[in-house]
């Protein structure tokens, strides 16, 4: 048990720096392994298939074998299919981009995102996102156990990444409970220069499954857009939960 666990814990780590890679030496130092145990479990991992070496580097990113089993598992839920017509009316009405992240352990995961046309956007179906300085991942941390946040924050610590990136583990909390009782999640140039995003989480019969997210740029999701947006993403996100519930109810009727 203790050996999966270990590989587990490296595993998570490196999925938490997913874009960054992860050196021998952090890895070792992030989980408390020694090099040597470490070194060991990434082999394994890696003749698995679960992680690779960057191409000219010694940094450690997640392998195609995980990248597949993560793709399988968003494309073949029952999750995205039920959630796509409340997100092809969001972005109908708010001509703004929509994004479906979906919890998997401590990771959130992008399960679908629709963009009006002629506009690009840096995240991908599939890839997992930095919970603590993005609206969805904010989201969903407001909702989760304080010790699974804390676990959460030891494997992806809170790092500057923008110009308004909140890297005070106090501030952050008391943005947590904010977020929580409003019933909405905010980010103003918190994970990209320029960009700002307005979600709430997904419930399914009182189960956080993921959350759901309005974004843009700064100037096509103006301050003041933010009270009409978080009307609109808590009754899409609430929409979507009520579908999960029926679709579950229905199911066992079959």
């Amino acid at each position: 048990m203790k050996t999966i666990r270990n590989a587990l814990n490296v595993l998570e780590y490196i999925m938490a720096y997913s874009y960054e890679g992860s050196r021998l030496t952090t890895i070792s130092e992030a989980t408390g392994l020694n090099k040597t145990t470490a070194y060991n479990i990434l082999q394994t991992l890696q003749e698995y298939g679960y992680v690779k070496k960057e191409d000219g580097s010694n940094k450690y990113v997640l392998g195609d074998k995980l990248l597949g089993l993560t793709g399988y598992i968003l494309e073949t839920s029952d999750f995205k299919t039920i959630a796509m017509p409340t997100m092809e009316a969001l972005i109908k009405s708010t001509g703004q981009t929509i994004n479906l992240m979906m919890l998997l352990g401590n990771r959130g995961y992008y399960a679908a995102i629709l963009k009006p046309f002629g506009i690009s956007t840096r995240s991908q179906i599939g890839e997992s996102e930095h919970l603590y300085c993005s609206a969805v991942g904010k989201a969903i941390l407001a909702n989760l156990p304080e010790d699974q946040v804390n676990l959460i924050l030891e494997m992806d610590p809170l790092i500057k990444r923008a110009p308004k990136t909140i890297v005070d583990r106090q501030t952050f909390f008391n943005e947590l409970q904010v977020t929580q009782k409003r019933g909405f999640a905010i980010e103003d140039e918190e994970n990209y220069d320029n960009s700002r995003c307005v979600a709430a989480p997904i419930f399914s019969k009182k189960k956080l499954v993921g959350s759901i997210s309005i974004s843009g740029s700064s100037s096509g999701v103006p301050i003041n857009s933010f009270i009409e947006f978080s009307y609109l993403i808590q009754k899409a996100a609430k929409e979507i939960g009520n579908r999960l519930e029926n679709s579950d109810k229905e199911a066992l009727e079959t």
